[in-house]
């Protein structure tokens, strides 16, 4: 029996690989049919194909080396073709819809075109005469010398495949992260998702920021915390805090977690273990409290005199409050959850973690302000035009009656779970705490949401109790945003 048992184990996930292997395939081949057509009614566009070849061919490179280095029988080298295939897709589009509406490739965001111009710096003229580098622009520096072999001038538009690259790679640490602690890694439907269809997650791939960065280094340090891999887990540690000094001292304190509650200590007194990490995390909160806010940006040369984290995170309360208390929060139910001050911290947790819950129309005026402005930074201007991503937002929320009942199910498995998940999951609430008391930043909360994929592959399997909890959510939830948004089209329409 137990024989039998292996076998038909063995011939289900080959069975699996060889499915996921033909979606990821045929995926890259849609891709690639689409693209050169496409790209060139777009400027320029067409110059940046060599960098998404390049793109595809390291994802593709580096699944299979994670698979082959980390010896897992997870899908990995399928999971980073398919992943890169399906935000290439989906990050073109968001290429030809800020090209249709700006006349640029980059969004009408400041920091990416921030981000563009250091690592240009960075790679033609080194550290000299860059300021406020990150981890994030010198590696990209590396990409921009990569492209540079194929196409020179490197045009910007080619640096958004860094980014998509940076997200498989990711997505593969994830999976293998999954299997390590569930047994198997989450399906293809899964990653797509949680990864595109969560717009949240999918804003940080699609522009040219440093959070797809900072999210890889987070990942990988619990990943490898996990795998008892301490060195290779600082490692990704440090990634993290050159990009983002914040999120590398949360990703330490997660992996010191980890680390904690396999000690003697923990093990043969576990209340006296917990009485110990509860005192020692106030402890580095107040140190960390103390330290000056620059130092929470990662950003080389900033000055370090600045006001302290603790003042700063107090500011930018008043700020949020104030402003919204002028501007009003519109149609977003996360920017009157913020516009409540602290006294609205608990429910940020939800409305930071379940968001967005409105459909807007795509059509919007944005300001913008961006180094691409011929005059100096910090000008702004105002472009009115229809946003095709904001349908992304649409799916994320119209996704939540079947998503969010999942996700929910996997929380109440992992706090349920063997330690290690228990702690995990503990870990990652007090990281999003920590993100939603001091930034407050949508971006900022990415390496969290990064763990959704594990989430939904253990709700996988429910048990007929769960079942009945899934369905009755999921009718509670779709009836909770059909009012919502009946709530907001009424006040906008009277």
């Amino acid at each position: 029996m137990a024989q039998t048992l292996t076998t038909s184990t063995g011939t289900r996930a080959r069975a699996t690989t060889n499915r996921d292997a033909l979606v990821a395939a045929t995926l890259m081949a849609v891709l690639a049919a689409g693209l050169v057509p496409f790209l060139a009614d777009l400027g320029s566009a067409n110059e940046a194909l060599p960098a998404m070849v390049l793109g595809a061919v390291v994802s593709t490179a580096i699944g299979w080396f994670l698979k082959t280095a980390l010896r897992t029988d997870a899908p990995l080298t399928e999971v980073a073709i398919f992943t890169y295939s399906l935000v290439a897709i989906a990050g073109t589009g968001v290429l030809a819809d800020n090209y249709t509406n700006t006349g640029l490739h980059f969004s009408t965001s400041f920091d990416d075109s921030f981000y563009w111009f250091n690592t240009r710096q960075l790679a033609e003229h080194g550290s000299e005469g860059t300021s406020g580098w990150t981890f994030f622009e010198f590696a990209a520096s590396l990409w921009y010398h990569g492209v540079d072999l194929f196409t020179s001038p490197v045009p910007p538009a080619a640096m958004l495949p860094f980014n998509w690259m940076l997200t498989s790679v990711c997505v593969c640490l994830v999976a293998e992260l999954t299997r390590t602690l569930v047994g198997r890694a989450p399906s293809l439907s899964s990653i797509a998702l949680t990864v595109v269809c969560n717009i949240q997650f999918f804003l940080v791939v699609a522009y040219f920021y440093r959070d797809i960065m900072v999210t890889l280094g987070f990942v990988g340090a619990v990943l490898f915390a996990l795998r008892r891999q301490t060195p290779v887990a600082l490692v990704f540690v440090a990634m993290a805090a050159a990009t983002r000094g914040a999120h590398g001292i949360l990703a330490l304190f997660v992996v010191m977690t980890l680390l904690f509650v396999r000690t003697n200590l923990f093990r043969r007194h576990p209340a006296l273990g917990v009485t110990a990490g509860v005192t020692l995390f106030a402890i580095l909160i107040g140190l960390v409290l103390a330290l000056p806010s620059s130092m929470m940006s990662g950003r080389q040369g900033e000055d370090t005199d600045a006001e302290s984290v603790f003042s700063h995170g107090a500011a930018r309360q008043k700020a949020a409050v104030d402003y919204y208390e002028d501007k009003g929060t519109g149609d977003s139910f996360g920017a009157a959850v913020l516009a409540l001050g602290p006294a609205g911290i608990p429910l940020r947790m939800v409305s930071g973690y379940f968001a967005p819950v409105t459909l807007r129309s795509p059509e919007q005026e944005r300001s913008f302000n961006t180094l691409f402005l011929p005059a100096s930074m910090g000008d702004f201007a105002v472009v009115r035009g229809y946003f095709w991503i904001t349908y992304v937002g649409w799916i994320t929320a119209l996704t939540w009656p079947f998503t969010a009942p999942r996700l929910i199910l996997g929380m109440r498995r992992m706090i349920r779970g063997p330690l290690e998940q228990r702690t995990l999951f503990w870990s990652l609430v007090g990281t999003l705490l920590a993100v939603m008391v001091v930034s407050m930043q949508e971006r900022h909360r990415v390496p969290v949401l990064a763990f959704n994929p594990l989430l939904m592959t253990m709700a996988e399997h429910a048990s007929p109790s769960e079942q009945r909890l899934r369905g009755r959510l999921s009718i509670l939830i779709a009836i909770t945003i059909a009012a919502l948004n009946a709530w907001v089209y009424r006040s906008s329409a009277f």
